[in-house]
């Protein structure tokens, strides 16, 4: 067994399902048209054709991250994704506490039939981020994480094959890996438009990221 799965094992006290973990719990991206700075297990929303491309390597377990999807985001999709000028990619980039981190994208990909039900539990446990920190501190981590399973229509069974998904697990480690040999990531959020990592200059404000995406949209 994996230190990562181990971790998600002995923190939600599921070391009872681990012969369901031969199975693939969790689904890859959706098919269908992606965009050149896409690879085929991302999760995307916008037009694939869309002339920018924003990618977002960030942990639901990272208190900046929440930040930015309750403060910029929303801002963001409405100007840009909505209509047709950028495409946003989420890259799963686990942040401490790991074990809660893996756990929330293992679910996320469970319930993520297709992109708005993945980014709807993603936004779930944004919201929840607190909540499961307060759990997690009192030794109710496993008991929050599987309500905010039932609460996208995962049983019990699934939630515990789910969070034991080997295969799973390993492409987390895949996308992590990645992200840090392609742009050496070392914290979230972290936002790669067209390929190139932005700088905290261009990212710490929203005024500031629009502005990095209008110029990247007038070079088109």
């Amino acid at each position: 067994m994996s230190a990562t799965r181990r971790a998600v094992v002995t923190a939600l006290g599921a070391a009872g399902f681990l012969g369901a973990c031969g199975q693939s719990g969790a689904k890859g991206g959706p098919s269908g048209p992606r965009s050149r700075f896409e690879v085929s297990d991302d999760m995307a929303l916008g037009d694939p054709n869309a002339p920018a491309v924003l990618v977002e390597y960030a942990s639901v377990m990272c208190s900046h991250c929440r930040t930015f999807h309750e403060k910029m985001l929303p801002t963001i999709k409405t100007k840009y994704v909505d209509t047709g000028k950028l495409r946003y990619v989420f890259r799963e980039f686990a942040t401490e506490p790991r074990e809660y981190a893996y756990a929330g994208f293992l679910l996320a990909r469970c319930a993520g039939t297709t992109p708005k039900s993945y980014f709807e539990l993603i936004e779930t446990l944004f919201q929840q981020q607190i909540s499961i920190f307060q759990a997690a501190q009192a030794g109710q981590g496993r008991e929050k994480m599987l309500e905010i399973a039932r609460s996208a229509g995962l049983s019990e069974e699934r939630f515990n094959t789910c969070i034991t998904d080997q295969k799973a697990i390993e492409r987390l480690n895949e996308v992590e890996r990645k992200g840090m040999a392609d742009f050496q990531i070392n914290s979230t959020p972290t936002l790669i438009l067209n390929g190139v990592k932005l700088d905290v200059s261009q990212t710490g404000t929203l005024e500031a990221l629009s502005a990095a995406i209008d110029a990247k949209l007038a070079a088109k």
